[in-house]
């Protein structure tokens, strides 16, 4: 079931690679506290499935605030 949610997740990734071709891919959320049990793995297969000439490209990291950045973007917002 990981594989199959990882697989998803990277060809959604590879969506957004082809569209906007970004430097950087921030997860975060609670996505992001899966850690090294996701990120390796949903690297490697959207390197897998992202066209040649965008491999290299882009990296894809957590968010450093984790779950806490909705919570931190509201607090912008009241200063």
């Amino acid at each position: 079931m990981i594989d199959r949610a990882i697989y998803y997740m990277a060809l959604g990734l590879v969506n957004v690679i082809h569209s906007f071709n970004p430097d950087r891919i921030v997860i975060g959320g609670g996505v992001s506290r899966a850690g090294e049990l996701l990120f390796p793995q949903l690297r490697e297969m959207t390197h897998k499935l992202v066209m040649p000439s965008y491999q290299g490209t882009y990296e894809i990291v957590p968010a450093g605030l984790r779950d806490d950045v909705g919570l931190v973007g509201a607090a912008a917002l009241f200063q």
